[in-house]
């Protein structure tokens, strides 16, 4: 188990993702060799929303309010 980051932690992407919302799912895609989805119901409203503020801008306390 890992502890969670600090408040004032500000994380950010290793690679730049393009972010792709479906019915349910949201892709994250990175060249041929990184690609993600992540599916579930109702996920597609506000992921992709959260997604593009994890930029190395944004505090963890800001992403969770």
């Amino acid at each position: 188990m890992t502890a969670p980051l600090p408040d004032g932690r500000r994380p950010r992407f290793a690679l730049p993702f393009t972010v792709l919302s479906g019915a349910d799912s949201v892709r994250l895609v990175a060249g041929e060799d990184h690609r993600y989805e992540l599916a579930g119901p109702g996920l597609d409203a506000w992921l992709p929303a959260l997604l593009s503020r994890v930029d190395g801008r944004t505090t963890v306390a800001q992403l969770l309010e």
